[in-house]
């Protein structure tokens, strides 16, 4: 009788250990740190993902980089199915999440889509090589290990927003104007593995191409990326938007890098450029090429102005980026 109850005794302890030695997935996610400067004129303010509305929360990255934390500029609808549409948008060399957030937010608000603008400070994140370049490298071309990629840091941005908000989905749609397009275009082509739906790249400054002839960042030399990884990359939706305003040398901000001149006098021209040696190379290897080269009318080197051109594109609902 005393050896059967030390027996239950002595399960129930090793049930105990085994339960707060391997926690269910949502004891592992720290709950986010919401800030109160969140919010956003004339819109509601959400403090927390169970409250819609506009708000912030930090993000640190406890798989890879937790001592670069993102602040993560959000907005939330009402009422959205389980289903809904995550869309990530890349704001540019001004590192203003809650800029690009702003403009998106009627229409996350119409179309029911969780909003995601993270923002890469300069505090920590201080160069191209660690925004524009998806830290893929150092400045001396020395490889990272891809968990502490820039881009693998969206990827486990997205693994912690399900963990919270109990996503039925498992792919994402991005987007990105000026520096975040390089970001974007990048992203496509050098992380194989990640879980986009669509990608759209705006006015980027200038591009890394598709071919393994140069080295990074000028081409995928000296990257993980193989030869074959171009049939992931060239059918991936990604789609390359130039406002046809955006088409000044002198342009602010313009990189005037050998590597970037080679690809034209300006963005409308670099673009042009980008499109047609990627398709060139999907040609050439027979690979299905799924990238589409479009055109903003009247747009400039403007987030505001690209923003109603972007839109058809990325959002499921509409026919245009079907």
């Amino acid at each position: 009788m005393v050896n059967s109850i030390s027996k239950v005794i002595i399960l129930g302890f090793i049930l105990s250990f085994l339960l707060n030695v391997h926690p269910t997935r949502a004891d592992q996610v720290k709950p986010p740190d919401f800030c109160e400067d969140g919010g956003a004129g004339g819109y509601p303010f959400s403090k927390s993902f169970s409250t819609p509305g506009a708000g912030k929360f930090i993000f640190k990255d406890e798989m890879a980089n937790p001592e670069r934390p993102l602040d993560v500029w959000y907005y939330l609808p009402e009422n959205l199915p389980r289903n809904h549409q995550i869309i990530f948008v890349m704001h540019g060399g001004s590192r203003n999440g809650s800029g690009y957030r702003y403009p998106w937010i009627e229409y996350a608000v119409e179309f029911k889509f969780l909003l995601i603008a993270p923002e890469f400070a300069r505090e920590y994140y201080p160069d191209n090589y660690h925004y524009n370049y998806g830290n893929v490298a150092t400045r001396a071309k020395e490889p990272i290990d891809e968990l502490f990629w820039t881009f693998s840091t969206i990827e486990h941005l997205f693994d912690y927003l399900k963990a919270h908000l109990n996503f039925a989905r498992n792919t994402y749609s991005i987007y990105g104007h000026s520096a975040g397009a390089q970001f974007v275009h990048r992203m496509v082509l050098l992380k194989s593995n990640a879980r986009i739906d669509r990608a759209v790249a705006g006015n980027a400054g200038w591009y890394t191409l598709p071919v393994f002839e140069k080295n990074f960042p000028e081409g995928l030399k000296m990257t993980i990326v193989t030869a074959a990884d171009r049939k992931h990359f060239f059918s991936t939706k990604l789609f390359v938007l130039l406002g046809d305003h955006d088409n000044d040398p002198d342009s602010p901000g313009l990189p005037w890098s050998d590597m970037a001149k080679a690809q034209g006098r300006h963005r409308f021209e670099r673009g042009h450029t980008f499109f047609k040696i990627a398709e060139k190379e999907a040609l050439k290897h027979n690979i299905p090429f799924a990238w589409q080269l479009r055109i903003a009318k009247g747009a400039g080197h403007s987030h505001l102005e690209m923003a109603e051109h972007v839109l058809p594109l990325i959002i499921e609902t509409t026919a245009a980026g079907n």
